[in-house]
């Protein structure tokens, strides 16, 4: 039984850890790269096309903080490739334009 626990308990600690070495290095690389080429606002550049683009998956993320924490550190494999494709696509959708949003 405390073997199963052992075991358990490591591979838990384990996810977590390579949860932040991967999720948040990929994540700080990621950030990086847009702020040099699209400069210190991307942050809200990036806020307002989620907005405009996909309204529901900003407002999950906005209003639904803690569920999408939990489902982003539970399957993290999935959710930081994920995420960074959208946010990429999503930059790259509001910066090809001559202004940042519309209203």
């Amino acid at each position: 039984m405390t073997e199963s626990i052992f075991y358990v308990y490591f591979g838990i600690v384990g996810y977590l850890t390579a949860y932040f070495v991967v999720g948040i290095i990929a994540t700080g690389m990621w950030e990086r790269q847009v702020y040099k080429k699209y400069g210190e606002f991307w942050e809200y550049s990036l806020s307002e096309g989620l907005k405009l683009y996909h309204p529901g998956f900003w407002y999950f993320v906005r209003y639904r903080n803690f569920l999408y924490t939990v489902l982003y550190v539970g399957l993290w494999p999935i959710m930081v490739p994920w995420q960074i494709r959208m946010n990429t696509i999503t930059l790259r959708r509001v910066m090809s334009r001559e202004y940042y949003y519309k209203k």
